[in-house]
């Protein structure tokens, strides 16, 4: 996974090959909070 605010030079069909996905940061971070919300608040505030 790359994480980019830059997807549009990180295209799926570029990454595919390699197994990659980019990701933008604030999706990242939903789907960190998802599965972690306490730890990532507690980072988050830090």
């Amino acid at each position: 996974m790359i994480v980019t605010f830059n997807l549009r030079h990180f295209r799926e069909e570029h990454l595919l090959p390699w197994g990659i996905t980019a990701v933008h940061p604030d999706r990242f971070l939903v789907s960190l909070h998802a599965q972690e919300p306490e730890l990532v608040r507690e980072k988050v505030l830090q």
